[in-house]
């Protein structure tokens, strides 16, 4: 994956710092489209993976030779900073990023970070002051994960480059195995490594002397002394600001496209495109004649663009599962890779995608009104760990061994109040608005990225600086059920508020008549269906995906031997008879058990390709890649 890469230590020697570095890169150059670069000295080893789209974001010395950097991601208000920086439009290379990003440090120290709009992760080494400086922006859009240790410093854009130590010791973190089995993901800075932490949102790490300090620059402040209420007031500034970031993130010369679902966020970034910039590419999958399928295929008739759609099939998936799983550090669960789909056919057209991530936040699609009236913070604790569990206490109990169990079962609990602490808000619709963006949206939607990353660079709208200070101060009335989003449409787009939903198949602008008529009738469906015991079965065209009718058919082998290998029955963190008896309760079809059967395939994976090899199994997944490095 295009990340960056690097080592202090002074007890090393420039030979063995070079090597590690370049072991390091290895690990996370995937294809052989990728180019790295690296620079080594008794001071430091510092290097990039970069997928050769944009502009020059390899190693970079100042001229004075004083400063060293490495870079992963964007600025996008870089010509912006570069005219207030040299209004005369000399000293800097207007599309080079990590060297304005230098010129800044000098000019503002660690500050310089507090200027910068987009999606990055920045290494600075001060050589005359012997100190790394690491940060990254506002939401942590690009992973880094670092470990300290035996008196040296390693940090990678992947886990896996820094398992190329050998001096790495691969203790499993407990409360990332609690956390991953009740959400589905892992929360806060932790990761499956005990000393592997991933870099907070907003952050500015030191590392001097061998010690490591990390302060948070910037976080979510909610402006909770709402002036009105009225959309009136909100509208022209939001839709304003929803154009100006969509716009801000494409380029000259950027070839673009959208991954466009049957849902809101990607069609509203559609919308949002300057007729100048069209026709863009759009890519839709899904199962055959899905909701997503056929309303993203309206959206792109009516604004006209390339679109491309990939029917998914079950038979790919046993690939998009291990590969998925070794993308991301197994981070997230295997039956959310499906995003893999399109890689191939976006590298062939595209270089840059637009992702919809956080649409659902700025948005409001993600608050729920029960929350809302919970007005103690132990209640809303409680109330948030549930909302979020995939699994079930009850289950949880079952799932693991009982000494396992023991040790972690009040960790989920304690990951979510540690996360709340944080949050510098009153009104509990804030509060979870933290959360989900500090937790759900970092540590579980933002991977779908990272998987897209591995061929096509990503730009992510809803993030913009701009917009997100607007949402701030946003009344919680005009984000919930999407009042202020959907007025959007209506108003700038009403060509595509006529186009249904993916969840709903109902328009956006449908009347109050046509959703209750729309209710009514999946009400009746529900009782038919269980009035005959599952045996009369309406269509559900609203899922892309069937990972639970998949892992009962043309999955089922490669789960049997996943879960049930000698190595996977030899683990004690599980009770194997309970694995046992739910995987044979879903095969037969008497429950759904896919969220759960996911994340036992993922991490027993992720413990075979990361804790049983004595390396990631990267030269069985890019074969030609790997022999090329190893001649």
């Amino acid at each position: 994956m295009p990340g960056i890469a690097g080592i202090v230590n002074g007890n090393i020697n420039t030979d063995h710092k070079e090597l590690l570095v370049e072991r390091m890169l290895n690990a996370i150059t995937h294809y052989d489209f990728y180019t790295t670069s690296h620079y080594v000295d008794e001071c430091c080893a510092l290097g990039s993976v970069d997928l050769s789209i944009m502009n020059d974001r390899r190693t970079i010395y100042t001229k004075d030779s004083t400063l060293l950097g490495v870079m992963d991601g964007e600025i996008l208000n870089n010509d912006d900073l570069a005219r207030e920086l040299f209004p005369n439009g000399c000293g800097v290379s207007l599309n080079n990023d990590l060297e304005l990003s230098l010129y800044l440090y000098k000019i503002h120290g660690r500050d310089f970070v507090k200027k910068l709009n987009g999606s990055f992760t920045i290494a600075v080494m001060d050589k005359k002051n012997r100190r790394l400086l690491i940060v990254n922006d506002r939401y942590g859009l690009r992973p880094l994960y670092y470990a300290n240790f035996k008196n040296k410093f390693l940090f990678c854009s992947e886990v896996k480059g820094i398992l190329k130590d050998s001096d790495f010791d691969k203790e499993i973190d407990e409360a990332s195995v609690a956390d991953f089995f009740s959400f589905g993901y892992i929360l806060g800075d932790k990761t499956f490594f005990k000393h592997v932490k991933i870099l907070p949102p907003a952050s500015i790490l030191t590392y001097q002397d061998g010690k490591v300090s990390v302060e948070q620059y910037w976080d979510f402040e909610y402006k909770e002394d709402y002036k009105s209420s009225t959309l009136h007031d909100y509208f022209e500034e939001f839709a304003f600001l929803l154009h100006q970031a969509v716009n801000r993130c494409i380029k000259a010369g950027n070839v673009i496209g959208v991954p466009l679902s049957g849902g809101l966020d990607s069609r509203m970034i559609v919308g949002m495109i300057d007729k100048k910039y069209l026709p863009i590419h759009t890519f839709t999958y899904g199962l055959p004649e899905c909701n997503d399928l056929i309303f993203a295929r309206r959206v792109s008739e009516e604004i006209g663009t390339l679109h491309h759609e990939v029917i998914l099939r079950c038979e790919n998936f046993n690939e998009y599962i291990r590969k998925g799983i070794f993308f991301t550090d197994g981070m997230i669960s295997c039956i959310h890779f499906q995003t893999m789909s399109i890689l191939d056919e976006m590298k062939e057209r595209v270089q840059v995608a637009l992702g919809g991530i956080l649409g659902d936040v700025t948005s409001g699609d993600h608050l729920r009104r029960s929350l809302f009236s919970i007005n103690d913070r132990s209640t809303l604790l409680y109330a948030l760990c549930k909302y979020h569990d995939i699994i079930g206490e009850d289950i949880r109990r079952l799932l693991f061994s009982n000494s396992y169990y023991q040790k972690i079962k009040t960790i989920p609990v304690e990951s979510v109040r540690h996360s709340l602490i944080k949050a510098n808000a009153g009104l509990s619709a804030n509060i979870c608005d933290y959360f989900d963006i500090r937790e759900r949206q970092r540590r579980f939607i933002n991977y779908g990225n990272i998987n897209l990353r591995s061929k096509v660079e990503v730009r992510t709208p809803f993030f913009d600086n701009d917009l997100i200070d607007f949402y701030l101060a946003l009344p919680p009335d005009l984000r919930i059920a999407q009042m202020l989003y959907k007025e959007v449409f209506k108003r700038k787009m009403p060509n595509l508020a006529k186009v249904p939903r993916q969840s709903t198949e109902l328009p956006i602008n449908c009347s109050r008549f046509q959703e209750v008529l729309k209710r009514a009738g999946n009400v009746a469906k529900w009782k038919v269906e269980r009035l005959f015991h599952g045996k009369v079965k309406f269509p559900n065209r609203k899922k892309p995906t069937d990972y639970d009718g998949w892992f009962r058919t043309c999955l089922k082998d490669f789960i049997e031997k996943t879960l049930f290998s000698k190595e996977a029955l030899s683990r004690e963190y599980f009770n194997h008879g309970f694995i046992r008896s739910l995987t044979d309760a879903h095969m037969s079809g008497k429950t759904n058990y896919s969220h759960l059967i996911g994340c036992l395939v993922t991490f027993e994976l992720w413990h075979s390709m990361f804790i049983d090899s004595s390396f990631p199994m990267q030269e069985v997944f890019y074969p030609d890649v790997y022999s090329k490095r190893t001649q």
